[in-house]
């Protein structure tokens, strides 16, 4: 199928089940999208080592590969180019990821906890096996676009069942990380923006108010297939937004912590954080400028700066502490 047919296709199928259902249909066909992921890939991850050869087979493939480096743990390279990246880039995610707290939200209170660390723990596993069948791709001689490995490994070692399954795999995640990100949205919008500046905060119709969520559900399917169409590099894309979240990332966690921290000190750490980030990392990582700095001393310097302004600026020009309940007993603002 080609490529433009499968992102409209796909993207009609999930706007349309998360216009009718909502958060509850996002979360229902995530179950089920995960066990599918996680029983296929129990599958297709052992027979495939087998197929390969096993582990020695692989090995010296490695060994023999164009990749010098490919039997060592770990390289300067892999650690500064990738590893310390993706930690800096990544971290940002489950804490300011608008999907991750709506799930939090809708748990059964006193289950928060447990479901966080479980569902933590078996996600793990997906993207380390990931990195074990790109390895196999690497020993086997596979020529393709990175992005592109699991499915070639698959399909090629395995067959038409493979591929199958692999075409599965790979639409489940799809479909659950895009109706995540729908849903996301479109309260973000409606809540924060459409209530509180066009409404004025003003009373609505619950009815309209999810008339409304829909609307912006279909909108944003449409942007969201549009984009698609461009096929950026997936791990482009994470990079790139992990760098522009991460200025977000520290007033909200500071916040938590100070009671005292200086607003203003905290917006500041915002913009300029967002700006260093797209200078020294999501321009240089698209190859649009030079880098000015290596990747990943990109990333930690505007984190530094996100955390860091509003730090200093909390430490010579503290906020008072709101108290909501002394402001409740004076007969409000």
């Amino acid at each position: 199928m080609p490529h433009a047919a499968a992102v409209v296709i796909g993207s009609l199928i999930v706007t349309i089940y998360v216009a009718i259902g909502g958060l509850r249909a996002s979360i229902g066909t995530d179950v089920v999208q995960f066990c599918m992921l996680l029983i296929l890939l129990a599958i297709i991850i052992p027979v495939t080592l087998w197929v390969a050869g096993g582990p020695a087979e692989i090995y010296q493939g490695l060994a023999h590969s164009s990749v010098k480096t490919a039997t060592l743990l770990y390289t300067k390279e892999s650690v500064t180019g990738w590893l310390l990246v993706s930690v800096l880039s990544f971290i940002n995610y489950a804490i300011i990821d608008q999907s991750v707290w709506q799930r939090v939200y809708a748990s059964k209170r006193g289950t928060e906890s447990k479901l966080i660390l479980g569902t933590t723990l078996l996600w793990l596993p997906i993207p380390a096996v990931a990195g074990l069948i790109g390895m196999i791709g690497l020993a086997k001689g596979f020529d393709v676009n990175p992005s592109e490995i699991f499915p070639a490994v698959v399909g090629e070692l395995l067959g038409t069942w493979g591929a199958y399954a692999m075409a599965i795999i790979m639409i489940a995640t799809i479909l659950s990380t895009t109706d995540s990100c729908l849903n996301a949205l479109s309260t973000l919008i409606v809540r924060d923006i459409y209530l509180t500046y066009i409404r004025k905060n003003g009373p609505m119709d619950p009815k309209k108010e999810i008339k409304v969520a829909r609307i912006v559900v279909i909108v944003a399917g449409l942007g969201i297939a549009l984009f698609s169409l461009a096929q950026f590099s997936i791990l482009y894309l994470n990079y790139a937004v992990g760098a522009l979240t991460l200025a977000m990332t520290w007033p909200f966690v500071l916040s938590v912590f100070m009671k005292n921290l200086n607003k203003n000190a905290a917006f500041w750490g915002l913009i300029i954080g967002t700006l260093s980030a797209l200078i020294l990392a999501v321009l240089p990582g698209a190859g649009l400028i030079q880098p000015i700095v290596p990747l990943w001393e990109g990333y930690l310097i505007s984190h530094v700066i996100a955390a860091g302004i509003p730090l200093l600026g909390t430490l010579f020009a503290p906020d008072r502490e709101f108290h909501f309940q002394a402001v409740f007993n004076k007969g409000g603002l």
